[in-house]
């Protein structure tokens, strides 16, 4: 500065104890390839864990689900009571020290929006103002880095108004937030033609901010796969022709995963054993067939694999995520 001798070295500021926004860390990297899973915040008869239970076997956990209330586009956020009664009790403090803790392990924790029971509607301006806001709020108050939109059906309709109310989020806290989103396959199935689906034009319409989509290969009928074939659920074709289309659709590979069930319990079909999984991943690591389909190209960079749930995984000794992690290494 004007008037400063040039030969004094300028004391560097010291670092504040705490950030500026303790709740987020900005400048999330993740890994190339990497294991997610979801988090129930609820009961259903998988194992009911606390956060600190779930193993390092997976890169990124999605808390599943928000709230909602009357008012449009309102997003809240509370511990269940029965699960915290379930678990031997578990308080707010201690569920955002575990979202610390987890962080401080490398492993990434975000917020999942909507789920079956999950009633959001974002269709107007004001909505879409009042979802990015309350996000921003849950997302500072708990620590999650980043948000997981799992919409369901036609929850998706306002395609532009969820589309602004993100960037407005995202813009907040800058180029390391996270967003995915975990489509039903059937509102994907226009990927690529110039009539897309919701889900598909919501995909399009973020895709430079968006981090990963894994689309739910299950709870499926048959769907129109990659160049005009028809794909069957619980098959490894399933999943590579349907990633193809969303890759050749527009898509970079690093934005694709395979949503799975971790447990034939997990969901009502669609389940695939971890070898026919890591079929699918190899063929389109590799370029190779998966059965009867074969991908274009190969896609190296393909982003890795996302299940439901972390739960219902520690079911059966969390054997889905052991495998997953050690073909992600791979």
């Amino acid at each position: 500065t004007p008037g400063t001798d040039p030969t004094e070295p300028v004391k560097p500021t010291e670092p504040t104890e705490e950030p500026t926004n303790p709740g987020y860390p900005g400048g999330t990297v993740l890994p190339q390839h990497m294991v997610t899973g979801y988090w129930h915040n609820f009961c259903n008869g998988s194992t009911n864990l606390k956060l600190s239970d779930v193993p390092a076997y997976y890169d990124m956990i999605c808390v599943a689900f928000t709230g909602n209330t009357a008012t449009p586009g309102e997003v809240t956020f509370e511990l269940d009571k029965d699960l915290c009664n379930a678990v031997g009790g578990y308080t707010k403090a201690e569920f955002i020290q575990d979202i610390k803790d987890l962080r401080a392990k490398g492993q990434h924790v975000i917020i999942s929006v909507g789920g079956a029971e999950g009633r959001i509607s974002v269709t107007s301006n004001a909505a879409a103002e009042t979802f990015a806001d309350t996000l921003i709020k849950v997302i500072e108050e708990y620590g999650f880095e980043g948000v997981d939109i799992d919409l369901e059906g036609g929850a998706v309709s306002g395609v532009n108004y969820i589309a602004s109310a993100l960037r407005k989020v995202h813009d907040h806290f800058g180029d390391g937030f996270i967003i995915t989103m975990a489509p039903e396959t059937y509102y994907l199935q226009t990927a690529g033609s110039s009539y897309p689906s919701s889900y598909w034009a919501l995909a399009l319409e973020i895709k430079d901010i968006l981090t990963i989509c894994y689309p739910q290969f299950y709870n499926s009928g048959s769907m129109n796969g990659y160049g005009g074939t028809v794909v069957y659920p619980g098959t490894a074709d399933f999943i590579t022709s349907l990633s193809t289309m969303l890759i050749e659709g527009g898509l970079r590979p690093d934005q694709v995963a395979f949503g799975v069930p971790s447990t034939s319990q997990a969901a009502g079909s669609g389940y695939v054993s971890t070898a026919v999984l890591a079929t699918a991943v190899k063929a389109m690591v590799n370029g190779t067939s998966s059965g009867k389909f074969t991908a274009p190209k190969a896609y190296p960079t393909i982003r890795g694999v996302m299940t439901w749930s972390i739960n219902w995984d520690a079911t059966n000794n969390y054997a889905w995520a052991k495998a997953m992690s050690d073909l992600m290494d791979t």
